[in-house]
């Protein structure tokens, strides 16, 4: 038993379950890559029409090349079976990788993102993957409930430390729970 009294899920429950969310976020993540490797693309093709412009296209691609490799690292974080280690480090920058993430959600929606962060690094202990997943689910859900509104989509999320308790908040002006 877990504490709380509850049974321990059964390994190979909770394998299907991710091999479930897996199979979902793959789907989502081809389709996110599609979008950066596009522009890469057209960055590249710009480029050599125009050679002057080509300074600046390091940053850009850079920026790119990071969405990438958020997507992957979360494919990569389902695929794999094996727990992974615990590991210190700044919520401000977990947040930050599931915003990037999410970029063609809010995009696609035209949702205006306020994020406020603290002017400090909010150091945490734990897995660093899971949490991304777990902000950009509840990200992701925000998007989605606002997607049917006719009002202007605004998300607010917060990241801050209060003594020795880091949190985020999340906000949107979807729907709600109903």
């Amino acid at each position: 038993m877990v504490g709380g009294g509850f049974p321990r899920p059964r390994a190979g429950r909770v394998q299907a379950c991710r091999f479930a969310a897996l199979g979902q976020l793959s789907a989502s993540g081809t389709h996110e890559l599609g979008q950066p490797i596009a522009a890469m693309r057209n960055h590249l093709a710009a480029a050599e029409i125009k050679p002057q412009n080509a300074a600046r296209l390091g940053g850009e691609i850079s920026g790119l090349v990071g969405r990438m490799e958020g997507i992957t690292r979360q494919l990569k974080f389902f695929a794999t079976s094996s727990e992974e280690a615990f590991e210190v480090f700044d919520l401000r920058a977990a947040m930050q990788a599931g915003v990037r993430l999410l970029a063609p959600n809010i995009e696609k929606g035209a949702v205006q993102v306020d994020l406020q962060q603290a002017e400090e690094p909010v150091w945490v202990r734990g897995n660093r993957l899971r949490l991304e997943q777990v902000i950009t689910n509840v990200l992701r859900n925000a998007c989605d409930a606002m997607e049917e509104e006719n009002a202007v989509s605004r998300l607010s999320v917060t990241v801050g430390q209060e003594g020795e308790v880091a949190y985020f908040e999340v906000a949107d002006t979807g729907h709600g729970l109903g």
